[in-house]
């Protein structure tokens, strides 16, 4: 447990009360509120690679794909072992071109 929470920020950080309201917020499915409380704990721990990580999966869940990416790359600049942002930053990458293939399959259903 404890080189969890060492991988994770550290261990005096990990049930901060920042932390555990932007928990609170995500899982009564408050992304929104959740993300900022997150941003607000992320400000008081630079250093913190699960609050990136965290954001970033609530920016994904916004639908702002670019910024997730962004977040979850700067997880693994603070930790480049921290496992759940490199599998977050996978599927927010493989997420992308599915999306475009779409897009592409219906320009070609109008004749673009």
């Amino acid at each position: 447990m404890a080189l969890l929470l060492l991988a994770s920020g550290g261990l005096l950080s990990a049930q901060s009360p920042g932390r555990a309201q932007a928990r609170a917020m995500k899982a009564k499915g408050d992304a929104a509120g959740a993300l900022a409380a997150f941003e607000q704990a992320a400000t008081a721990e630079p250093k913190a690679a699960d609050l990136r990580d965290e954001i970033g999966f609530l920016l994904a869940v916004l639908g702002r794909r670019d910024e997730a990416v962004s977040s979850f790359r700067a997880a693994l600049a603070l930790n480049p072992c921290y496992a759940p942002a490199h599998f977050h930053l996978g599927v927010a990458l493989w997420l992308k071109p599915v999306r475009v293939r779409v897009s592409l399959r219906r320009a070609r259903s109008y004749g673009i």
